[in-house]
């Protein structure tokens, strides 16, 4: 209905959204999802996000939550199919040490089905 309609433009919207991501990820987790993870999931890159950071006035963490899962979503996904734990460790330590380290269990959600576990070696991510 958004394309159908044209209602990017008026919503905040890129031109060009990726509406088969957003059903995907919606399909899989339906509730409990934060907004802008759904947001992001239309949104191809950073310019999108501060787009609509523009328009809509998003607080802080919303911006910076959006702009790290179209940052990360290309290489989570990649180290997904590739089975490179070493990719998730890494992240995982970077970010510890930073501020927003919660955003990367948003970047698990996005790429995890429900209840999973993401092994690496003696630690358990459950999402």
């Amino acid at each position: 209905m958004i394309e159908e309609c044209k209602l990017q433009q008026y919503l905040g919207l890129p031109e060009k959204c990726d509406v088969d991501r957003f059903a995907r990820v919606f399909t899989k987790y339906k509730t409990g999802l934060e907004p802008m993870l759904m947001i992001a999931s239309l949104c191809e890159n950073q310019k999108d996000i501060e787009s609509f950071h523009r328009k809509t006035k998003l607080s802080n963490a919303e911006r910076i939550l959006g702009e790290f899962i179209v940052t990360h979503r290309k290489e989570a996904e990649q180290a997904l199919s590739n089975k490179n734990v070493d990719w998730w460790k890494d992240m995982i330590v970077e970010l510890e040490v930073t501020p927003g380290h919660g955003m990367f269990s948003k970047l698990l959600l996005f790429k995890y089905s429900s209840i999973e576990k993401f092994s690496i070696r003696d630690m358990y991510v459950v999402v």
